[in-house]
Order: structure tokens, then C-alpha cells, then sequence
């Protein structure tokens, strides 16, 4: 019987609670499986994979706390089966609100205006954006759009910054 499970069945028949010695083992998790720092100065990168429909895997770093010079590399499985979709949105709205407090803040005075991303496209702006799949060309094109709240289209953006573009090649 294990050491808990000792505890709590002494607790449930009134017996004295037996102590035992924890094993020479620094855990029951196999060496493979233990977290090992990182080396000094070494980051870990942060990576995620999608299993199947219900699980995330993602690999990341961290500190035991604030202060800890020490850096260790988790990779997690993440299970969303017993999530609804609301709480799944809800999850995903932080990270995405996070994304575009960062934009407004490099928008400047642009962004007190009520309209700067007052409706967001998720999968063009923070999906795919983060992703990288688009060029320079077309992210400024999109910051060009955005910041004149509507004034320019994306398109009209992309052909003032390729004129302006072929001026300087010139």
C-alpha cells in the first residue's frame, strides 16, 4: 500500500498514521520523462501540435519562480474534450486580445480612435499573421488599412506602397 494511500486509510479507521521514508528515487516519473534545466543562457522554443480534434501538444520554457536564474523545457498535452465551445473562446479571446493590445499600442494616436480594430478578423489578422505566411509588403498594407480606419482599403495600401516602392528603385 502507498504512502496516501496508508494516510488515508489510518485517517478513516482511527488508526496511527504510519510514516514511511519517501524511495532513493527523486520520482516516480522514468529519467526520460524528468525535466532538465536548460543550460545557461539557453532558451527553450516554444512549439505547438495539434493531435486530433480534442488534443494540443506544446513544448515550452520556464522558471520555478520569478527570480530562478534556472530555465527547464515542458512539453504538455493539453485535453480540450470536456471544454465547450464558449470556454474554448473565451481561452482563445485572451491571446487574441493580448495580440491587439500590442497593435494599439504601436498604432499611437491612431489608436484612440473608437473605429482602429474595433471588429477583429481572427484568422486573417492574428492567425495567418502570426504564422508568417504573408509578406512585408502585405502586413504593412494591412497596418497602412487599418491605421487610416477605413479611409484606404487593403489594396489601395498595397498600391501606394508599391509606388512608393518603385520611386525609391529608381
Amino acid at each position: 500500500m502507498d504512502a496516501i494511500a496508508e494516510k488515508t486509510n489510518a485517517a478513516s479507521t482511527g488508526e496511527a498514521r504510519k510514516t514511511t521514508k519517501p524511495s532513493k528515487s527523486t520520482s516516480a516519473v522514468p529519467k526520460s520523462e524528468r525535466l532538465q534545466p536548460l543550460a545557461e543562457g539557453q532558451s527553450s522554443s516554444t512549439t505547438t501540435r495539434v493531435l486530433d480534434d480534442n488534443k494540443v501538444e506544446t513544448t515550452f520554457g520556464f522558471k520555478m519562480h520569478k527570480d530562478a536564474t534556472e530555465r527547464y523545457s515542458k512539453t504538455c498535452i493539453f485535453d480540450f474534450s470536456n471544454v465547450s465551445r464558449a470556454e474554448l473562446l473565451e481561452l482563445a479571446t485572451s491571446n487574441v486580445r493580448i495580440t491587439i493590445q500590442g497593435r494599439l499600442r504601436k498604432m499611437g494616436d491612431a489608436a484612440l480612435n473608437v473605429a482602429a480594430l474595433a471588429a477583429v478578423d481572427v484568422k486573417s489578422e492574428v492567425v495567418d499573421a502570426e504564422k508568417g505566411t504573408t509578406d512585408d509588403l502585405t502586413r504593412a498594407a494591412r497596418s497602412f488599412a487599418r491605421a487610416s480606419n477605413g479611409m484606404v482599403s487593403e489594396r489601395d495600401a498595397r498600391a501606394i506602397l508599391e509606388a512608393q516602392l518603385a520611386k525609391k528603385t529608381k
